[in-house]
């Protein structure tokens, strides 16, 4: 694919603790499915898909980094070079979010001020879940992250998250500051982004 078929490229990465179902999440918004069978990621997984936010075309290389501790150095070593993050807990396991802080801090260690969004998945599994959306959405805010529930299952919110992160993502290159993680023929860009993201989740309930 070449330049001229989009605006802009970015590497956004998807992180987080074993079995939150972190490939379903790039399973749905790159191929919209869903599947119980699969096998844990051993290293990464990628996936792509365009998206037109704004008048701008977008390629989103999106990488499913692996949780397990075992992986956790080579995982690291995948954040480099991303514009924007995903850390997906599972909200029917707390010890899945009360490990969302380390990997929202790893993530800055190695890209300062990327653009994080914490992601509660298995919204389906609400009547079983030990995470409150009010616990994630008073982490989120004391972080100065965003906060979304989805259901990888269902498809529910998978869509506005990958939106609004690629929103956060314009938002810093209007600004100029992160054009070292930005590829694409704009490499200056006069960006003028309408930040209705969080205004969006207002009205909507996950």
């Amino acid at each position: 694919m070449s330049h001229s078929d989009y605006d802009f490229c970015f590497k956004i990465v998807i992180v987080g603790d074993p079995h939150c179902g972190k490939s379903c999440i790039l399973i749905r918004y790159t191929e919209d499915k869903f599947t119980d069978d699969y096998e844990t990621t051993l290293s990464v997984g990628i996936g792509t898909r365009m998206i037109k936010v704004d008048n701008f075309q977008l390629k989103l290389d999106i990488w499913d980094t692996a949780g397990q501790d075992t992986f956790k150095a080579l995982t690291k070593s995948y954040f480099r070079g991303a514009a924007g993050a995903f850390v997906v807990y599972d909200i029917t396991r707390k010890d899945t979010f009360e490990t969302a802080k380390v990997w929202m801090n790893d993530l800055r260690d190695e890209v300062p001020g990327i653009p994080i969004i914490l992601i509660g998945n298995k919204y389906d599994l609400a009547h079983r879940r030990q995470v409150t959306s009010e616990q994630a959405e008073g982490f989120a805010n004391e972080n100065k992250i965003l906060f979304q529930e989805t259901s990888a299952k269902e498809g529910i919110g998978i869509e506005d998250a990958f939106r609004g992160l690629s929103k956060k993502i314009l938002i810093q290159a209007q600004k100029g500051e992160n054009k070292e993680v930005i590829s694409g023929k704009k490499s200056s860009p006069n960006i003028q982004i309408s930040s209705d993201f969080e205004e969006q989740k207002k009205n909507k309930c996950c």
